[in-house]
């Protein structure tokens, strides 16, 4: 058999470290804040790996992004700031030699940015949630059928009905059913061992 590519010692090596990156894949996309301290040992073998050059150009990518919107001591960044935190990120020269992340930086443009950064306009906005935008996202899709046709006090009743319905459904006591009735139901044959 041969011998692996330069870098690597062994074939095991490389399987180990293909393994352990399969495994934590998603642990460099976390804020360094978020990481476990029994995790930050992975993180730190994985980055120190042959492969943790570009792993390491992928993770500086990942927190420059999340640069954009907080500082270093996790305060919001003025809109001014963001635009000039976006414009060092887009043509950072490390990521342009990986595609990946060359098409990620194409695909943000400063339009997709303005759209994103909608909170750093407004003070008193937070950042949205997974939540807020599934919650926004079925809004708008009850809306689709006859969007012209409402006026302001309309959608403010239908998102009123729709947060008592929601309400509603989650104080609705639980029903168990103890003992339910078995006619009608084939009876259950018990195996014996």
């Amino acid at each position: 058999m041969a011998s692996p590519p330069a870098p690597w010692l062994s074939w095991d090596d490389v399987r180990r470290v293909r393994e352990t990156l399969n495994r934590h894949r998603f642990l460099l996309m976390r804020r360094p804040e978020q990481v476990k301290d029994e995790e930050r040992g992975v993180a730190e073998a994985l980055l120190s790996s042959p492969v943790g050059t570009a792993l390491q150009t992928i993770y500086s990518f990942l927190l420059d992004w999340y640069g954009l919107w907080t500082d270093d001591a996790g305060n919001r960044r003025t809109l001014d700031e963001a635009y000039t935190y976006y414009t060092a990120w887009r043509s950072n020269p490390d990521c342009q030699g990986l595609p990946a992340l060359r098409r990620a930086q194409e695909r943000v443009t400063e339009a997709k940015l303005e759209c994103v950064s909608q909170f750093l306009r407004h003070p008193g906005w937070e950042a949205t949630s997974n939540g807020m935008e599934r919650g926004g996202r079925a809004f708008r899709h009850r809306q689709s059928p006859h969007f012209k046709l409402r006026s302001a006090a309309t959608i403010e009743r239908a998102v009123v009905i729709a947060a008592m319905r929601k309400k509603e459904k989650a104080m609705r006591p639980q029903v168990t059913v103890v003992n339910p009735c078995a006619r009608g139901r084939k009876p259950k044959v018990m195996s014996v061992a």
